[in-house]
């Protein structure tokens, strides 16, 4: 019998975030962090500009090296997760993608402080 997409779709978005993945948000929040207190002052619109390669989980902050040993289907609920708390801490998020229109950009995960 054939796996029912919508039902296994389903299991992996509502299964909790385990101990290993909530350390690897750790791992990108505690670097997010160092980054906001390195460029904050430096910015002139109080804008702080992430490497999406990190806030997207494709590379560990700690090996700088490429994360395999994430399921592609945890990933967005991984992200979901590292903006809450950001959201929760203040910021504003939005992200500056490259459009693959003219030369290549990196793309970038932008925080924002909110003053309200």
């Amino acid at each position: 019998m054939a796996l029912n997409y919508k039902d296994l779709k389903k299991q992996l978005d509502n299964t909790p975030l385990s101990e290993y993945e909530l350390k690897r948000i750790k791992d990108v929040e505690d670097y997010i962090d160092k980054e906001i207190l390195k460029q904050f002052d430096k910015s002139i619109y109080k804008e702080i500009t992430i490497d999406y390669g990190y806030a997207g989980f494709r590379y560990s902050p700690i090996s700088k090296s490429a994360i395999n040993d994430i399921g592609v289907s945890r990933i967005p609920l991984m992200k979901k997760e590292l903006e809450l708390r950001f959201r929760l801490a203040g910021w504003e998020i939005a992200y500056r993608m490259d459009d693959g229109m003219s030369m290549y950009s990196a793309d970038y995960m932008i925080l924002k402080g909110r003053d309200r």
